[in-house]
């Protein structure tokens, strides 16, 4: 049996050298060849046109004026433009819509930039928007009072009705 193991041990070492290419083709196949020059490749961020279109600012302020005047917190906000920074000013009610203008005015097409100078309106009038749905719903409360008393008053009467109906001890004997 020794000679055996001999010959195939003596066969594996002369086919070693013949099959281990073979077997490594696939690997080398999978690992991609380095670039030999580099070639810049696109960059995260849009390129500025050197060069504006005509009209671009005025076609930019309008589009801009006209998404601000369908949303009420935002259609006293003024809108200008040049050589496409937008510069937003006026005030708005909270911090939400201060944030909103600025999303809304940068994702517009051949929009540079955006300042955004608008100030959060503090008065007392805007801010009474709260106390009026405070007020609404204690009107409300008071409306149903009235119910709320013909409820208590017939749970009232139910407790009452069954204390006596349990005093009366002739119902209760046999």
């Amino acid at each position: 049996m020794t000679a055996i193991w001999r010959k195939i041990l003596l066969a594996a070492l002369l086919l070693a050298p013949v099959i281990a290419p073979v077997i490594a083709v696939p690997a080398h196949a999978l690992i991609p060849a380095a670039p030999d020059t580099e070639t810049p490749g696109p960059s995260a961020e849009p390129q500025i046109a050197n060069t504006a279109a005509e009209g671009a600012d005025e076609r930019i302020a309008a589009r801009i004026h006209d998404i601000f005047s369908q949303l009420p917190s935002l259609s006293g906000v003024s809108v200008s433009v040049s050589e496409g920074v937008v510069t937003l000013g006026g005030t708005v009610p909270d911090a939400a819509a201060r944030d909103r203008a600025k999303a809304i005015a940068s994702r517009v097409d051949g929009v540079v930039t955006v300042e955004n100078l608008l100030e959060r309106d503090v008065s007392v009038d805007v801010s009474l928007g709260a106390l009026g749905e405070l007020s609404g719903r204690i009107s409300a409360i008071a409306r149903m009072l009235p119910l709320i008393g013909v409820a208590l008053a017939v749970a009232f009467l139910i407790g009452l009705a069954g204390y006596l109906i349990a005093g009366l001890g002739v119902i209760w004997q046999r």
